[in-house]
């Protein structure tokens, strides 16, 4: 592989120094008037000498990507001399030795330049073309002074080509070092950058869970629906950054909002919004239960002409849906700028948070179903004239109506304690074990020791009714 920046630099540090000192020794054998030597020559080679000099010290040659220059340089240099060593003085000009210079310079070219290296062996000829041209016959062939610089010139070239084959493998060998560390260090700098991301990545990571940490203690301390609602809302707003942040939630036909609750601003409280009528296609998208952005339009005002829930002056409006149990159950609106959409993080950090403030919500919705059923059947059990209590499986007292309540001799229900601990629990107590023991409905008259303040200690018989409370399962059915 050509390196044509090491080129350049060789040419400006041997070739051209070379050169220059070529047309020094020129310049001086003409003035001297050995041989034949023509001025008008070396004039010629220095002004070709200072082209190359300014083409080389100059940007245009930083362009340079071809070997044909420095070929041509090679062989107008071999040339001149040659000429040189013709219009002197033959055998007795020692300008012979200027070829081994030129040789010289083919160890710099050679590993980069394919085939100079074996240029050399071309002096040897053209010195004995240039004797032929000095003396106009092969006169000289029969002086030993030839025969000596001849072998001495082929000696000197074997010498030159033998370091510059070796000088090339070097270089070569080089090369392909330099490569190999080069791609080493970008794979490294690549690995480098790669462990930088996931170490970003794992960063940001921790960050959002120890947010949605911090998010799911506090929504797992809110029972009550609207407290859940507004924590939501204003964890969301935290959350995303944005002061335009509500939550919304579906009616049962999902075709229509429900409640909407909207964050906090400036220190204010929460509101709770019981909304207009919502645009169809906005309630359609909260029901499609996708991640999705609703841009707004704008009127001939240049306003914002959108149909939200609530009168924000957004441009778009994040959806980030609420699913529970498979099922859309509203969505977390967040209002943005058209220059402040939310990035991929963020993205996933809603989703994520949408999912335990889903979960928050209908585990608040169960706790108040489950909150207004107990209501109701406390009212239903205190106006009706019977005694009622319901245990557990391991016989704790889960519920007591006023009149059983009185039929024990107490003031309230205690509840959570064992009936086995209750005065006249023991006659209770069988009943109900035999009842959880078989299944199936137990009546009995069972007399019962009146108890409590102003009572005589008399045994009165009660008829009791035990029935099992049997939920579903996997298997059936158990007590």
């Amino acid at each position: 592989m050509t390196n044509f920046s090491r080129l350049r630099s060789n040419e400006l540090r041997y070739s051209l120094p070379a050169r220059w000192l070529l047309v020094i020794i020129a310049a001086f054998v003409a003035t001297r008037g050995q041989g034949q030597t023509n001025l008008a020559l070396v004039a010629s080679y220095a002004v070709y000498a200072g082209a190359t000099t300014v083409y080389f010290a100059g940007p245009w040659s930083q362009q340079l990507r071809s070997t044909t220059v420095y070929w041509a340089i090679q062989v107008i240099d071999t040339a001149f001399v040659t000429v040189l060593i013709a219009t002197s003085s033959g055998l007795a000009s020692p300008l012979y030795l200027l070829y081994p210079l030129l040789g010289l310079r083919t160890l710099v070219y050679g590993p980069d330049v394919r085939g100079m290296v074996w240029l050399p062996f071309a002096y040897g000829p053209l010195y004995f073309v240039a004797l032929v041209f000095a003396y106009d016959s092969l006169v000289f062939v029969a002086d030993p002074l030839f025969l000596t610089r001849y072998l001495l010139l082929l000696a000197l070239t074997v010498g030159i080509v033998g370091a510059g084959l070796v000088l090339a493998g070097r270089l070569s060998e080089v090369d392909r070092l330099r490569l190999a560390l080069a791609a080493r260090t970008e794979d490294l700098a690549n690995q480098a950058r790669a462990l930088q991301r996931t170490a970003t990545d794992l960063g940001d990571r921790v960050l959002e869970l120890r947010t949605l940490q911090e998010v799911a203690k506090a929504l797992s301390a809110t029972l009550y629906l609207n407290e859940a609602l507004a924590t939501v809302a204003n964890r969301l707003s935290r959350l995303a950054g944005s002061s335009y942040c509500a939550v919304a939630l579906l009616d049962e036909e999902r075709a229509g909002v429900e409640r909407l609750v909207v964050a906090a601003t400036g220190g204010a409280a929460s509101v709770s919004r019981q909304p207009a009528r919502t645009n169809a296609s906005f309630v359609a998208a909260m029901a499609s239960g996708r991640h999705q952005v609703l841009r707004a339009a704008h009127n001939g005002d240049g306003q914002v002409d959108a149909a939200w829930p609530v009168p924000w002056p957004v441009g778009a409006v994040e959806l980030i849906p609420l699913v529970a149990r498979g099922l859309p159950i509203g969505a977390l609106l967040v209002g943005h700028s058209h220059e402040t959409l939310a990035d991929s993080t963020s993205r996933s950090l809603t989703e994520s948070f949408a999912y335990f403030a889903a979960t928050a919500i209908e585990n608040a919705r169960l706790y108040g179903d489950v909150t207004d059923r107990h209501r109701e059947l406390e009212a239903v059990l205190a106006g009706i004239g019977d005694g009622v209590i319901v245990v557990d499986t391991e016989a704790h007292l889960l519920l007591m109506n006023p009149v059983a309540a009185r039929i024990f001799g107490l003031s309230s229900s205690p509840l959570g304690i064992g009936l086995a601990d209750l005065a006249p629990g023991g006659e209770v107590l069988e009943i109900l074990e035999e009842t959880a023991t078989s299944g199936r409905v137990v009546v009995r008259e069972l007399p019962i020791a009146s108890a409590g303040p102003g009572a005589d200690g008399q045994p009165r018989t009660f008829q009791a009714l035990a029935a099992p409370l049997l939920r579903p399962t996997e298997s059936g059915e158990e007590v």
